[in-house]
């Protein structure tokens, strides 16, 4: 049965440019937006290009959106992500943060699925709290809701994102029966935590599982 991964996207993926991104970062659909978003796309290509030909070093240099989703593929239980599969990116209201969420895509799209879809959390954004949370944390649940009653395998994936909307997105997943999963940088395994049916730590505990690829 097909599943349904939905992403949460960050900027961390600038860091792997040779040359730190311009700043104010250029608007959405100029030449300048065009140019750093090419450049993204290129180094990230060749990084995972170098990790699929046995490179494991180079997945230091992925995006943390693509090396979670590397992982996830090489786990058991949730088992290789496959052209049938979707992946949902959910990027920030701003202009950086949806030039990775590109840049995400296109490498996702060749590579992975070509299943791919972006959604841009209006308000999602950390330089106005009030419109983060008035405006993005609702948006952020809308996204979510979207797939609460999907019949296929629902997962979401954080390992990228802002941080900051971590508190919320967890009982936001669990209130909509998804696992979440989470990659640690230079781990071989994910972190996945199933809903629990109440919010306490030690079924939290308990719920939780390491995966790893088949021994």
């Amino acid at each position: 049965m097909p599943k349904i991964i939905l992403v949460t996207v960050g900027t961390s993926s600038l860091g792997k440019l040779d040359k730190p991104a311009p700043k104010p970062f250029p608007q959405k659909g100029g030449k300048a937006y065009g140019d750093v978003k090419s450049k993204l796309i290129d180094i990230l290509g060749l990084n995972l290009k170098k990790y699929l030909n046995g490179d494991e070093t180079s997945r230091i240099n992925l995006s943390a959106e693509i090396a979670s989703l590397l992982v996830m593929g090489k786990t058991e239980k949730i088992g290789k992500i496959e052209s049938k599969d979707k992946i949902v990116l959910f990027a920030s209201d701003t202009d950086d943060g949806y030039c990775c969420a590109e840049a995400n895509r296109e490498i996702i799209e060749s590579s992975i699925t070509p299943n791919v879809e972006i959604k841009k959390i209006e308000g999602l954004q950390v330089t106005d709290p009030d419109r983060f949370v008035e405006l993005g944390l609702m948006n952020l649940q809308r996204a979510i809701h979207c797939y609460s009653n999907s019949p296929t395998d629902v997962y979401l994936n954080i390992t990228g994102g802002f941080k900051g909307v971590l508190p919320y997105v967890a009982p936001l997943a669990w209130e909509n029966r998804m696992d979440i999963v989470y990659l640690f940088e230079l781990s071989q395994d994910i972190i996945l935590i199933s809903p629990p049916s109440k919010l306490s730590f030690s079924e939290m505990s308990e719920k939780t599982e390491v995966l790893g690829p088949p021994e």
